[in-house]
């Protein structure tokens, strides 16, 4: 069996063909640019995520009674009346009237300090952590989470969740679980990463557009140096300069060239005024 073309006896592909020089510059910028613009575009997302988060939170702690306290103090009185008559129905006692959702919250949900579920009617449920249940216990403060629920209608959800510690008239430790749905904080992020993405991507063209100027503005005095190299190499004519101008590598570079040459043109002097 024969060794196809291009391939040797470990099995290698066929040789790529390695970038040109300005190609590698307008590949390097170009790679640093989306790099840059990528940190900037996902550190703006977090900060704004987080801004987005805070206010829920805001919002979730000032209809649930206020900012969450110490343990053992409640939501509003008249919030915590209406989340009495919910665990008072939960647990089998007669009440003074039916339960009814409290509050512009999307799910209420409370948790007995057993672990048991009091869902309010109406009101939908959440889905129980073993942190909400410690948060019943008494064992931990207020918490703020994400988490997933199901909304009166039989409708899943993703929702943000604040479950702080609740007490009855008759002294019964508990905790309430309050949701709010993620939509308006998920839909806004979602546009957001769209618009930064977008934005990245036209910063990754431009500045492949303006990788290759600069490489070919910078590789301009390596293309006349070429240029001379190769007329000498023609014509043998040892008289060609290039422009010296600077104090870059490439002048240096420019200056050791025109010694070489002039050298060269002596050495050729000299041996011919020895064969003269």
């Amino acid at each position: 069996m024969t060794t196809p073309a291009g391939r040797g006896a470990g099995g290698r592909g066929p040789v790529t063909r390695r970038l040109t020089l300005r190609a590698r510059m307008a590949l390097l910028t170009a790679v640093a640019v989306a790099l840059a613009v990528a940190a900037c575009a996902t550190a703006g997302w977090l900060i704004t995520r987080n801004q987005l988060y805070r206010e829920l939170d805001r919002r979730l702690a000032a209809v649930s009674g206020g900012p969450p306290g110490p343990e053992g103090e409640g939501p509003a009185r008249p919030v915590a009346r209406q989340l009495a008559e919910a665990l008072a129905a939960c647990s089998g006692r007669p009440t003074a009237g039916g339960a009814r959702p409290p509050g512009p919250f999307e799910i209420v949900q409370l948790i007995d300090a057993r672990g048991r579920i009091c869902t309010v009617p109406g009101s939908g449920s959440l889905t129980v952590t073993a942190a909400d249940v410690r948060v019943a216990r008494g064992e931990s403060g207020p918490l703020y989470r994400d988490g997933d629920g199901v909304t009166a209608d039989g409708t899943k959800d993703r929702v943000r969740v604040l479950t702080r510690p609740f007490r009855t008239d008759r002294g019964e430790r508990a905790a309430v679980s309050f949701a709010l749905s993620l939509d308006e904080v998920q839909g806004p992020l979602d546009n957001l990463a769209l618009l930064l993405a977008a934005v990245t991507a036209l910063g990754v063209l431009a500045s492949a557009g303006a990788g290759l100027m600069i490489a070919r503005a910078s590789l301009r005095p390596v293309d006349e140096l070429t240029d001379a190299v190769e007329h000498i190499a023609r014509t043998e004519d040892l008289a060609v300069r290039i422009p010296e101008e600077g104090t870059d590598e490439i002048a240096r570079l420019g200056r050791s060239f025109n010694s070489m040459t002039a050298a060269l043109a002596a050495s050729r002097e000299h041996q011919s005024q020895l064969i003269a």
